[in-house]
């Protein structure tokens, strides 16, 4: 590596562990969401929360973690991955991306349908969006609606 291409120290160190912060935060988010979904489909609660920008961190969360592991390898170990192991690592980032596309849109179909043979209603009041990352809440009854509306200082 010649004088020019030298990767600043602040780099090698804060770079590899801020990746490495996003894909465990990406695992945490999917994983505490994934387990409130199985939990609220096997209780029936009066209310169901289901967030898909959880999802979308499942995919990000594999993409991350493929260039989390080749900063680490790169900037910590001085071993640039190549050949095989790099075609079948990057096959995962590409993976992870194609998971973060489509995953939120299958899983928001699969609640749906749940959520249809349960008698559920979507509480419009109390459900949010963010760019893609939407928040639903659906409800048993129109009642809880409005209590969680009102909670959240919602009008109608």
């Amino acid at each position: 590596m010649s004088e020019s291409e030298r990767v600043p120290l602040v780099m090698k160190i804060f770079f590899p562990l801020f990746m490495m912060l996003l894909t465990l935060a990406a695992a945490y988010l999917f994983f505490s969401e994934l387990v409130s979904n199985l939990r609220d489909m096997s209780s029936l609660p009066e209310s169901v929360s289901f967030s898909k920008g959880s999802y979308y961190a499942c995919g990000a969360g594999f993409a991350v973690g493929v260039f989390t592991f080749f900063s680490v390898s790169e900037f910590w170990f001085s071993v640039v991955i190549k050949g095989r192991l790099a075609k079948r690592l990057m096959r995962i980032a590409v993976g992870g991306a194609i998971v973060m596309v489509v995953f939120p849109q299958v899983m928001h179909f699969y609640m749906g349908r749940f959520i249809e043979e349960n008698t559920y209603i979507v509480c419009e009041e109390a459900s949010s969006q963010w760019l893609h990352a939407k928040t639903i809440v659906y409800v048993k009854d129109v009642g809880v609606c409005q209590e969680m509306a009102a909670s959240f200082g919602a009008t109608e």
